[in-house]
């Protein structure tokens, strides 16, 4: 029931935990029973991950460790070698295979059974994968095996075999799904945008590695551009500062001679100086009432200091700089160091990594978001451009909040997540594959234009592992196959290899089958005669359904039709010979279908006969009545003498019905009702 499914589904998302933990590990090889077992391996989301960093194990890492827990099961008792065939059908036997970690010897000495024994019990699951190269597309070796296998169970074996489990396959994207961070009760006419790198300077800064620390540079705009500004100010203030101590050093040197001749009048006068001491003892205490109120006075400069700090933060913010680091080093993009510089750095724990990211703007315009008007629509297009970003905070994969630079002064605006095209086809998928990888940055404009006129915007890249292969929109060094989407497709050597989604292109090619498939209607025609001796009825009820959806004039990019019939003439007479008998049966079905006609209709370019196609049930009808006859779905005279004799008799059976149907169409409509 539904409660054992969400059990098995838990088990099978956490089984990395029952597996590091020894006493639940034990009972999984002592209590579990073989067929629930071999369920909760053939689970797509039975997830391992390294227990150092967190991550989700590749997928040879990963049957790895499933095969070796499949062997120390089976020796814990020997009745349990029999059900060895079925619990190591549920691994992914292509990688074990062609990897070299399973063959009959190994097992044999593992399990204390002869070689001979353990050959005749698994040689059916191994030997299709024998001599499996590593460039070979699984799928095209499923669609040959097809052909061969006897029974639908060795053929979903092949099938199952050769898809991935989710978390396995690698990819990096510099694309991300920007979406605004709105209140339920808010309204514009778009939410959500998309951002992919286009056509300008593109700087990187990637970690190979797992990621250590980010840190976020900030300044204000003015800081920015205004660097020469700078460097002219810096230089006017070290020129005055070197005036004024040489003009220091001339006075010092006058002091001193002056202090030696008058070292003999100083010794006269000590004695009168002993009588102001007493004096100055008074002032004392009147200089110490006016110190304390010095005191008073440098706390209200204080203010005023804090008050131009203010004033400065008040100015407009931008996010000039970005540096990443792992083990290897630190790399960094944009602007790091110089006047008015802010940063903050992030250091990640070694199980945590950033799976969200966050922009931040100044309050006023992320409360325009909820004004009336064309302003937050405007708004919201200076928010996706990511221009005007004034800082950033992340989100981890244990819920933390790291960030921002400035805290108090913003408020988040969008959030960066990975592609929605990635997440619809992993939407079964546990949370938490993908990680921030590092991060990029687009400079707009032209190398000839000034820095001014270029503004910059950084964007995430995203680390990920998927259960399917997602190829770019030009990748070569693959043969596709027809028939099978283009993300289905992979092999074993694909599997370990990681792609970049670099541009819109990619996204929107990574379900498409890249390779075009040819159905021909001569040698489908043949199936059809071979189906009627053999008398096959369910393949004929195919036949129909596909003669009847071909008047549905659907445009399949990727099939195309060819007719390669040369004697076709002979088969429609035939054809039309044998459909007279059924129209005279259908006829009131006929009228009803074809008063809902348009007048105009045209098929394939040409205007409609006055019969009209037929609906889905008369021409099973007709097949029907007919003993199986066959009727071509699309009727191409070959000559004005067919025409003639073929509507001579079929206006003898039809001119009631087109008088009718001609005195309702006469105002133009299809078939309604006037008022009189």
């Amino acid at each position: 029931g539904q409660m054992a499914s969400e059990a098995m589904n838990f088990v099978a998302e956490n089984f990395q935990t029952f597996l590091s933990d020894d006493k639940l590990k034990k009972r999984m090889l002592t209590e579990l029973k073989p067929v629930i077992l071999a369920d909760l391996l053939a689970m797509r989301n039975l997830m391992l991950w390294s227990p150092a960093t967190g991550r989700y194990l590749n997928a040879v890492d990963r049957e790895k460790q499933l095969f070796f827990f499949v062997l120390a099961y089976v020796s814990q008792e020997k009745d349990r070698f029999e059900d060895l065939k079925m619990l190591i059908s549920s691994l992914k036997v292509p990688l074990l295979v062609s990897k070299k970690i399973i063959n009959v010897h190994m097992l044999g000495a593992g399990l204390k059974k002869p070689a001979e024994e353990v050959s005749g019990l698994i040689s059916d699951l191994l030997e299709p994968f024998d001599n499996l190269e590593e460039n070979c597309n699984l799928s095209q070796l499923c669609k040959d095996k097809k052909k061969k296998l006897r029974n639908e169970e060795d053929h979903k074996f092949m099938v199952d075999a050769c898809r991935m489990r989710y978390g396995t396959i690698p990819h990096t994207t510099h694309c991300s799904d920007v979406n605004l961070k709105l209140e339920p009760w808010s309204k514009l006419n778009s939410s959500r945008s998309q951002f992919c790198p286009g056509p300008f300077q593109q700087q990187t800064a990637v970690c190979s590695k797992d990621l250590k620390s980010v840190t976020v540079f900030v300044c204000k705009l003015t800081d920015l551009y205004n660097k020469q500004s700078e460097l002219d100010n810096n230089a006017t203030k070290q020129d005055k500062e070197g005036k004024k101590g040489e003009k220091d050093k001339d006075s010092s040197d006058d002091a001193k001679k002056n202090d030696d001749d008058n070292d003999e009048k100083d010794e006269k006068k000590d004695e009168k100086d002993e009588k102001k001491d007493e004096k100055d003892e008074k002032k004392d205490e009147k200089d110490e009432k006016k110190d304390e109120k010095d005191e008073a006075k440098d706390d209200s400069k204080n203010d005023d200091k804090k008050e131009d700090e203010e004033k400065d933060e008040a100015g407009e913010w931008i996010v000039c700089g970005v540096s990443v680091e792992d083990s290897s080093g630190e790399k960094s993009l944009g602007k790091t160091s110089g006047k008015g510089v802010k940063s903050r750095k992030h250091d990640l724990g070694a199980k945590e990594y950033i799976t969200e990211i966050s922009g931040h703007y100044h309050q006023d315009k992320i409360a325009a978001l909820d004004s009336r008007g064309k302003k937050k629509e405007l708004v919201a297009q200076e928010l996706f451009t990511m221009t005007t970003v004034e800082d950033l905070s992340f989100k981890t994969n244990l819920d933390v909040r790291l960030g921002p630079v400035r805290d108090g002064k913003t408020k988040v605006g969008t959030f960066y997540r990975l592609p929605r095209q990635i997440t619809r086809l992993e939407k079964d998928s546990p949370d938490r594959y993908w990680w921030l990888q590092g991060f990029g940055m687009e400079m707009l404009g032209l190398e000839s234009d000034p820095p001014e006129s270029r503004p910059t915007r950084f964007y995430p890249i995203w680390g990920m592992q998927t259960a399917h292969k997602y190829y770019p929109a030009k990748y070569e060094d693959f043969e596709f196959v027809a028939g099978v989407k283009k993300h289905q497709q992979f092999s074993v050597k694909g599997i370990q290899e990681c792609c970049s989604l670099l541009n819109t292109q990619d996204l929107d090619f990574l379900e498409r089958t890249p390779v075009h498939e040819v159905v021909d209607i001569g040698d489908s025609d043949d199936e059809d005669q071979c189906a009627e001796e053999n008398g096959d009825d369910s393949d004929n009820e195919n036949d129909d359904h596909r003669r009847s959806s071909s008047y549905r004039m659907d445009n399949e990019d990727s099939v195309m039709i060819v007719d390669s019939d040369s004697d076709g003439e002979d088969n429609r007479d035939e054809g039309r010979e044998s459909s007279e008998s059924g129209r005279a049966k259908n006829q009131h079905q006929q009228e009803e279908f074809q008063q809902g006609m348009m007048m105009g209709h045209s098929l394939f370019g040409a205007m409609a006969t006055s019969g009209g196609p037929q609906p889905p049930s008369a021409a099973a009808d007709n097949n029907g009545d007919n003993g199986g006859a066959e009727i071509e779905p699309i009727e191409i005279p070959s000559s004005s003498d067919e025409e003639e004799g073929g509507e001579g008799e079929d206006n003898e059976e039809e001119t009631g019905s087109q008088k009718k149907r001609k005195s309702k169409l006469q105002n133009g409509s299809a078939g309604k009702k006037t008022k009189s």
